[in-house]
């Protein structure tokens, strides 16, 4: 029947269509991840053998002239389109769906399709903010981004799939599919992050951008082991740096539910002789 599967609108053929596309495009991104995968990122085996400077520019140019490849308007697709079935998002306190292996592909669809965009920031920074920035393209981006905070991030938080015993034996297995939905708010937090450091007026992406404050509240409101976890901090933490330092306005939200001594400590430990001599006035940005 329509509306079946928990999610989206639109009829079960147009649901049908979308996931047989998903199993397609998700494939070429990643091969588009392992293309683009440099040795700042993870390395790999593809790029391995592109050590061509001349390959890499001619890629990067091709990259830019395309927009990196409507990779934002795929989002879009898997995360605002009402006729796309958002099932897959669901904890299993609002859905008795298991994550199944058509929900795996999209989850691992969304997940490659984040990683190339982290990926092009460690090849050319500037390409990444000049195409997320462009009109037409940044107010989808933020509309995307918030939407994974809030979803992904809820999805965590309650349990999500991963943590379901009502997990069907056909279904993706729970460290595995944890581990997918992980990935993606790992990725988005570090693209984040990299966006808010080409920012050359002051790290004010968050509060110049549609709904940045939102993104920082809901940085702000994520899992637990994002701020206990040695890993996840590592993941979180630079984020929130670069898009509050020296912003009063951002700090003002960021000192509603993070401590900015948690901040600076982590600058402290990772940036050797950071903490000596100037204490507190070295960070007075959060203090």
């Amino acid at each position: 029947p329509p509306g079946a599967g928990g999610g989206g609108g639109g009829t079960d053929s147009e649901r049908q269509t979308f996931q047989t596309s998903v199993g397609l495009i998700g494939g070429s991104m990643k091969l588009l991840e392992s293309i683009t995968m440099c040795s700042e990122s993870g390395g790999g085996e593809v790029a391995t053998a592109l050590k061509d400077a001349a390959v890499v520019q001619n890629m990067l140019v091709s990259l830019d002239e395309c927009r990196l490849v409507g990779i934002v308007p795929l989002l879009s697709a898997l995360f605002l389109d009402a006729k796309i079935d958002q099932s897959w998002l669901q904890p299993p306190a609002a859905s008795d769906s298991p994550l199944s292996a058509n929900h795996e592909e999209t989850v691992t669809c969304a997940a490659s399709a984040l990683r190339v965009l982290t990926n092009v920031a460690f090849l050319d920074l500037a390409l990444l903010h000049r195409t997320l920035s462009a009109v037409e393209i940044q107010a989808e981006f933020s509309h995307v981004a918030l939407q994974i905070l809030e979803s992904v991030g809820c999805a965590l938080r309650r349990g999500c799939p991963v943590q379901s015993t009502s997990l069907h034996s056909s279904g993706l297995q729970p460290d595995k599919a944890y581990a997918l939905f992980s990935a993606i708010l790992d990725e988005l937090i570090l693209l984040l992050g990299h966006l808010a450091v080409t920012d050359t007026s002051g790290q004010s992406l968050f509060a110049g951008w549609r709904n940045g404050v939102m993104m920082l509240e809901q940085l702000c409101s994520l899992p637990l082991p994002y701020f206990l976890s040695p890993r996840l901090r590592e993941v979180l933490l630079p984020t929130l740096i670069v898009a509050t330092y020296k912003n009063k306005q951002l700090l003002s939200v960021l000192k509603r539910d993070v401590s900015t001594a948690v901040l600076a400590n982590f600058v402290q430990q990772h940036i050797p002789g950071a903490g000596g001599g100037g204490g507190g006035r070295r960070f007075a940005g959060w203090g």
